[in-house]
């Protein structure tokens, strides 16, 4: 992604954080406004209210807490967000999520833990996970009566 697409992509108001380029690396800790699309290597800590864009060639190792976060490539760590997370079909995560909202598309790998905080009266609900067996549709449970 060049830094013109960065400042021409739709949503992103005119508060535009950074770019890491394809074929860059780098190590420490990130801290920024706005979005922050990662191409190439980062290992560290990156902490923001922002978003994070980490591209299909990315490697990412560390702890990430940002508001929302789209991954293509590889990440291994930790990956908090208040708002979502989207693992797109060529995302490789190794690791740890505690988000509030998560979206998976059809190839993307996962290996870890996932603890979502929701919000409204099914997050809040008391219940036990019902699951169907495998050709099996998935059983229906009615929400709590208030």
């Amino acid at each position: 992604m060049k830094r013109e697409d960065l400042q021409n992509a739709p949503g992103r108001g005119g508060n535009h954080g950074a770019l890491l380029g394809r074929g860059s690396r780098f190590k420490g800790k990130l801290t920024f406004e706005g979005t922050v699309v990662i191409e190439g290597e980062f290992i560290g800590d990156i902490e923001s209210e922002g978003h994070l864009e980490v591209g299909k060639d990315a490697k990412v190792d560390g702890t990430i807490q940002v508001k929302s976060a789209v991954v293509s490539g590889e990440v291994g760590g930790t990956i908090t967000t208040s708002g979502e997370l989207e693992l797109k079909a060529s995302a490789r995560v190794t690791g740890d999520l505690d988000v509030k909202s998560l979206v998976v598309e059809r190839g993307a790998t996962f290996d870890g833990t996932v603890k979502m905080r929701g919000t409204g009266a099914a997050a809040r609900a008391p219940g036990r996970s019902q699951m169907a067996s495998p050709g099996e549709a998935p059983p229906i449970v009615a929400p709590p009566k208030s």
